[in-house]
């Protein structure tokens, strides 16, 4: 029995429109270098865990994590990866579903929840094996493109993780919310014409840094290092009185009141109160 399956990698490939060469480096040309500006795709990960996570508790199934293979991240990774200029992605089912191990119907699916969500949009799609999709370059986008004027083209949304909860919990700011960033890029001239436009988000350029500029780097390390340093003070100061303030008894190793801080046998503000340390802790200490 013969297969009638072409080989992916026999497949025509058009001509690519992003020169990574001027970014700074030799870039491979099979779209594997993007610019990924936040935890997008780990958003993508979290919400489509919630839903399937969702889905067996409501027909009363205990949510496992085999039940989660993943492929919606592995989708959006393999689109992404795919990018090559302001441009959409031609997403071969077909061949795609071959790749992933997945059955082509289970592919669609995601790749239409993956469009209900905005993490990509759709721009052809018929009975055929072949779709134009573009990408939420909240997730991915090549070096030298917009962001603003690829997300304003379909209203995208910012999809990223709010640092803010614990746990982590998925972040969907709208259009309209978003503050965006202008990206700002090495203006040096390069030797074949053109400019360098490495993105200094990343740090300073590789090629055209000077000691000025990385005196002023290292001093903004510095002064950072310092500012968390500070945060970190204030909220173990926070947390102190948070504790004395919870306190209902006097500390009977301190004689600590209620309100106040405990304190050690100098005197000195002990970092924790006593009654915290459990039963054996009945000395005065620090």
């Amino acid at each position: 029995m013969t297969s009638d399956v072409v080989p992916i990698s026999s497949s025509a490939t058009t001509e690519r429109k992003t020169d990574y060469a001027k970014y700074g480096y030799d870039f491979p040309g099979d779209g594997s270098f993007v610019v990924m500006p936040g935890t997008g795709f780990l958003a993508v990960s979290f919400l489509a865990r919630s839903v399937k996570r969702q889905a067996r508790e409501a027909v009363g199934k205990r949510f496992r994590a085999s039940d989660d293979d993943g492929l919606e991240m592995n989708v959006v990774a393999r689109l992404a990866f795919r990018l090559d200029g302001d441009g959409p992605v031609l997403l071969d089912y077909r061949a795609t579903a071959i790749e992933l191990g997945c059955a082509p119907d289970r592919l669609r699916e995601a790749v239409d929840w993956l469009a209900s969500i905005r993490a990509i949009a759709i721009e052809a799609s018929g009975t055929g094996d072949d779709t134009l999709v573009w990408v939420n370059p909240s997730l991915a986008y090549c070096p030298g493109v917009d962001p603003y004027r690829a997300a304003k083209r379909h209203r995208f949304p910012r999809l990223d993780l709010d640092h803010t909860q614990t746990p982590l919990a998925p972040l969907i700011e709208e259009f309209e919310d978003i503050v965006w960033q202008v990206a700002q890029l090495c203006p040096a001239e390069l030797d074949g014409g053109g400019t360098c436009n490495w993105d200094l988000g990343f740090g300073l350029c590789p090629q055209h840094a000077t000691d000025a500029d990385r005196a002023h780097e290292e001093a903004e390390r510095r002064r950072s290092e310092q500012r968390a340093q500070e945060q970190h003070l204030k909220h173990v100061r926070q947390r102190r009185n948070e504790l004395a303030a919870r306190r209902q008894h006097i500390c009977p190793a301190c004689n600590a009141q209620p309100g106040e801080h405990c304190r050690t046998s100098t005197g000195g503000r002990a970092r924790e109160p006593h009654t915290g340390r459990g039963p054996t802790a009945g000395a005065v200490g620090g």
